[in-house]
C-alpha cells in the first residue's frame, strides 16, 4: 500500500485554491444577528448554517489586506456536519468579534474529507490545480458579511 500524505494548507492558501471554484452542493452560513449583524469587540458570535452534504466544516476569517485566519475547528482536527441538519459554532466553542474594526467576513467551507489547515495566515503549501479536486473532493462554500465597533 503506497503511503500518501495529506498535504499541509494555510487559511489562506485553501482560499487561493477556492477562488473563482464553484461549490458542488449548497451551503448556507450567518451569524447569530443575520448578514449585516453588528456586533463590539469582545462580543459573543456564532456562526449557523445548513449543508446540503455531510463533510468537515472549517471557518476562516477573512482580512481586508488578503490574509486569512483559521477561527474554527482547531488546527488539524475536523468538524463534521451531517446532511441537511442545522449546525452552530460558537456557543460551547466561544467565537468572539474580534479583529480589525469594521466589514469582518467569515468563509464557511464544507469538504468530503477533514483538511490538514494551520493557523498561520502565510501560504504553508502550494497544491497545483491537478490536486485540488483529488484533495477536496466535492465542497462547497459560502460567506457571511458583519461590522465591528470599537467597544
Amino acid at each position: 500500500h503506497a503511503f500518501q500524505t495529506q498535504p499541509i494548507l494555510s487559511p489562506a492558501g485553501l482560499v487561493a485554491l477556492l477562488a473563482h471554484r464553484r461549490s458542488s452542493f449548497l451551503l448556507d452560513v450567518t451569524v447569530d444577528r443575520h448578514d449585516g449583524g453588528r456586533y463590539v469587540v469582545g462580543d459573543p458570535l456564532r456562526v449557523q448554517g445548513t449543508s446540503a452534504e455531510a463533510g468537515y466544516l472549517h471557518l476562516l476569517q477573512l482580512e481586508s489586506d488578503g490574509s486569512a485566519r483559521l477561527l474554527y475547528p482547531c488546527p488539524g482536527a475536523g468538524h463534521p456536519v451531517r446532511a441537511g441538519e442545522s449546525f452552530e459554532i460558537g456557543r460551547e466553542q466561544r467565537l468572539v468579534a474580534q479583529g480589525r474594526v469594521g466589514l469582518q467576513r467569515i468563509r464557511a467551507i464544507v469538504t468530503q474529507q477533514p483538511l490538514l489547515l494551520t493557523s498561520a495566515s502565510a501560504n504553508t503549501h502550494a497544491v497545483g490545480a491537478a490536486n485540488l479536486s483529488q484533495i477536496l473532493g466535492r465542497f462547497a462554500q459560502d460567506e457571511v458579511l458583519f461590522s465591528v465597533e470599537p467597544r
